[in-house]
């Protein structure tokens, strides 16, 4: 049978309402694509059994925390219970500049953030996590809260946390989940997020702290390009654009060089990546139709 996001909704519903029961359920909310759409699949299977926690670590893009928060507590009426933590995950970074060292403060304080949020839902039994195929192969297909999600999120829970993992989209790539997601019916603006990892702005922050007016002044240059981006007709990319700037000996410039990749990944499919060197907006131009479907 071929494969279909429709499919996917209607065998992982039944599983989890196997797995859950009458259980009640608890998902630590990142606003990513990953936790939004095992969120929706669960709430699609159990409905108010579930409770998300957005904890808004003030690291997030600009207005991304008001998109999470209209998405699942007013459009779809998920139960969900929104932390503003910035003064708490601020002091926590402030004097650390090394972004190991800033991940494992964010990942810490992550952790006592969720802990006092899970207290106070009480007797959940099962913990919801967006973990994926590509997860599963990068920590050598180990389970467990603190394995899997800990090489690029903040940190992984503690395993006395006792839950019983719920992982709705561990058998798929990204490109399947945001077939899901749009299947689902969440917002554009979320199924084409693109990858941020858990620690947010803190560690784009190179050799020194993460403060509040350097996280604002980084937002607001992040909102530039991603509005760019949306307006050129790429945001379904994924993109990576690289400016350097050379010089001479003598200190002249010789000139700046862009690097614009875009790379179009089907489910289970290679990776093909088209290169262009154009400068400045024209590099952010669609493909042109001329050049097939390779590049659409």
């Amino acid at each position: 049978m071929a494969w279909s996001a429709a499919s996917v909704i209607e065998e992982q519903v039944a599983r989890i309402r196997a797995q859950v029961g009458s259980g009640k359920v608890i998902c630590g909310l990142s606003g990513g694509v990953d936790s939004s759409v095992a969120a929706l699949l669960v709430h699609r299977a159990v409905g108010d059994q579930l409770t998300c926690v957005f904890v808004d670590h003030g690291l997030m893009r600009k207005h991304e925390g008001e998109q999470v928060i209209a998405a699942f507590g007013e459009r779809f009426g998920i139960p969900l219970v929104a932390v503003d933590a910035e003064e708490r995950f601020l002091a926590r970074l402030r004097g650390v500049s090394d972004p190991e060292a800033k991940r494992k403060a964010i990942g810490a304080e992550f952790i006592r953030v969720f802990e006092e949020e899970a207290a106070q839902i009480g007797d959940a039994s099962h913990l919801v996590q967006g973990t994926l195929y590509s997860d599963v192969i990068e920590s050598g297909g180990g389970t467990g809260a603190s394995t899997i999600k800990s090489h690029h999120n903040v940190g992984g829970l503690p395993e006395d946390l006792s839950f019983d993992l719920v992982e709705p989209l561990r058998t798929l790539f990204k490109d399947e989940v945001r077939a899901v997601g749009a299947e689902l019916g969440l917002d554009e603006r979320l199924v084409w997020r693109q990858p941020f990892p858990g620690p947010g702005l803190a560690i784009r922050i190179v050799g020194g702290e993460a403060t509040k007016e350097r996280l604002d002044l980084l937002r607001d240059a992040d909102f530039i390009l991603q509005d760019e981006i949306r307006q050129a007709g790429l945001y379904r990319d994924p993109l990576a654009v690289l400016l350097r700037a050379a010089r001479h000996p003598h200190g002249r410039r010789a000139g700046r060089r862009a690097h614009l990749r875009l790379g179009h990944r089907h489910p289970r499919g290679h990776l093909r990546r088209r290169h262009d060197r154009r400068l400045g907006a024209s590099a952010l131009r669609p493909p042109r139709a001329d050049r097939g479907a390779h590049d659409r």
